[in-house]
């Protein structure tokens, strides 16, 4: 599940279709409305655009990914975009400043686990210089988006320049698993990227353009460990 980015009293959610709801923070009991069904499967992985609630990317269990343009009709027009390997987790990005622009990464330890589309999933390429490990989480620096951050089974790597290359070893904490990544705060051309870790805490950087993809890395205070 996850909260429109654009308006967050409404979520949506996904089990053996895709669900929304627009009143999760004002109702004791929400409603729910059923956006996207069809699909011998479940969901694994949702995104809505930021600056277009419309815009919403939906993955299954068995590999296939979806996409609307019209996603706050009542009952919106869906496009399959994708197939990748079934049983693939998977994680799905949409660039903010250009919702065209939508990376995929996948799960399993063979061959490319980042893919990336600048057609709206007309056509896609790998990402390669990653190593061949799951891909958790994906992230752009709100000011410059063409450095990512990936964050993958074996840790945290960061691209300067829109995935065509890639740092060379793990910029994060440690080579572990690195579940999440989010934008603390936004300042200007700075912000705060925060790294989820699993079993080693969240920690937290600081990241300016023009001062390199990433700074040092520091535990995001008491009671992360």
């Amino acid at each position: 599940f996850i909260l429109d980015p654009n308006t967050p009293t409404t979520m949506l959610a996904g089990g053996g279709s895709l669900w929304r709801s627009t009143d999760v923070c004002t109702a004791a009991m929400p409603a729910w409305t059923q956006i996207h069904s069809g699909v011998a499967s479940v969901v694994v992985a949702i995104a809505v655009a930021k600056t277009d609630s419309n815009i919403i990317w939906v993955a299954y269990q068995n590999g296939a990914v979806y996409k609307t343009a019209n996603g706050l009709a009542a009952t919106p027009t869906w496009t399959q975009v994708a197939t990748v390997p079934a049983g693939s987790k998977q994680r799905i990005y949409v660039d903010r400043t250009n919702a065209r622009r939508v990376y995929l990464g996948l799960t399993g330890f063979t061959g490319n686990k980042l893919y990336a589309t600048s057609d709206g999933g007309g056509s896609w390429s790998a990402l390669t210089g990653l190593p061949a490990a799951t891909v958790f989480a994906i992230e752009a620096h709100p000011a410059n988006p063409s450095w990512l951050y990936v964050g993958t089974a074996v840790g945290l790597f960061a691209s300067q320049d829109g995935g065509a290359t890639w740092g060379a070893s793990n910029e994060g904490p440690a080579n572990v698993q690195v579940r999440d990544l989010g934008w603390y705060s936004e300042t200007g051309n700075s912000a705060e990227l925060l790294v989820a870790t699993f079993g080693r805490g969240i920690w937290r950087t600081t990241v300016i353009t023009g001062s390199g993809p990433l700074l040092s890395v520091s535990k995001a205070g008491a009671g992360s460990g």
